[in-house]
């Protein structure tokens, strides 16, 4: 087998990116060179708009970097799109003898010439990561992912990193080891955490987006922070354990000042509201249990039907 080399396969996942994609693949073309960018892999998600068009006009104008554009069936999700592109740079590296496989989002969030520091943190580690050491949201957004970040470093039993997202170069052995030990519910941060290694945290700023709004929106990030939370943290087992506790300890204080009051002769107890209140509070506490049971059951029901957590439509490389 010959020696990997220290080149670099980019993934991105992109879905109806029109009005940046092509400034995203200039700039990534302009890194080429000094990153030893041997091949982009851009992963259609599903898109209804140009955005698979310009890359194609991109690829017949620029010789350098090699890009392979994988459309999936359908809107997957941004991280099952980005295990998708996963998937295909592994077995391209191998193709390519390349060393490192990347990931960005298309957004230019983060910045492309940011790579080159990720990598120059490459040469004692297995996988660099990007740390927003600064972040161009609004102040809502940022409240949210502190929380986020808050409760998932707090309850997890792996350490994962505050305020780091997916931009990443890792090493292939490490992708390797992630796409073994992946679900059909990815969340990427937390595979990574996962798969160990030397890692190690880069402080990196980040930008506003380029142009238009988040293709993943309010709704999606709370679908992946409940994701994230379910899979890498004790929280809804400590959450049921506190609640359960709770109502136990309330419910026999409350029906021991009960008896003690009436057999004091205080107070004259009227049993049915009392009752109702009861049942109400109890079928409250219960409903948000079988909701967290439930949808623990939906994950390991997802991964025991074996579905996959994508399905490639296309694969080819451009312009060969």
């Amino acid at each position: 087998m010959n020696k990997p080399t220290e080149g670099m396969i980019l993934v991105s996942p992109v879905f109806n990116e029109q009005e940046v994609v092509r400034q995203f693949l200039e700039r990534a073309a302009a890194i080429a060179e000094t990153t030893r960018l041997q091949g982009l892999v851009i992963v259609d998600d599903g898109s209804q708009d140009k955005t698979c068009d310009i890359i194609a006009d991109f690829a017949r104008t620029s010789a350098r970097p090699k890009i392979r554009i994988v459309r999936l069936s359908r809107n997957f999700g941004h991280q099952n799109a980005t295990l998708a592109g996963l998937t295909v740079a592994e077995q391209w590296a191998q193709e390519l003898n390349a060393s490192f496989v990347a990931l960005i989002d298309a957004d230019l969030q983060d910045r492309p010439e940011h790579l080159q520091d990720l990598l120059s943190a490459m040469e004692n580690s297995d996988v660099a990561y990007a740390v927003r050491r600064s972040r161009a949201e609004g102040p809502f957004f940022k409240f949210a992912a502190n929380i986020f970040y808050n409760i998932l470093s707090r309850t997890s039993n792996l350490k994962v990193p505050r305020y780091a997202g997916t931009f990443s170069v890792m090493r292939t052995h490490v992708v390797r080891a992630i796409l073994n030990n992946s679900d059909n519910l990815p969340y990427l941060p937390g595979l990574r955490a996962w798969a160990g290694f030397r890692q190690l945290g880069v402080p990196l700023d980040r930008d506003a987006r380029f142009a238009g709004d988040s293709r993943v929106g309010f709704r999606g990030l709370f679908r992946l922070a409940i994701n994230a939370v379910f899979a890498y943290s004790n929280l809804p087992i400590v959450l049921m354990a506190l609640l359960g506790t709770f109502t136990l300890v309330i419910s026999f204080i409350a029906a021991f000042t009960i008896i003690v009051l009436r057999l004091a002769g205080f107070v004259e107890v009227q049993g049915t509201a009392l009752i109702i209140v009861s049942i109400f509070f109890s079928l409250g506490v219960q409903s948000i249990f079988l909701l967290m049971v439930a949808y623990s059951i939906r994950r390991l029901a997802a991964d025991a039907g074996r579905r996959s957590a994508f399905v490639i439509m296309e694969d080819k490389i451009l312009d060969e």
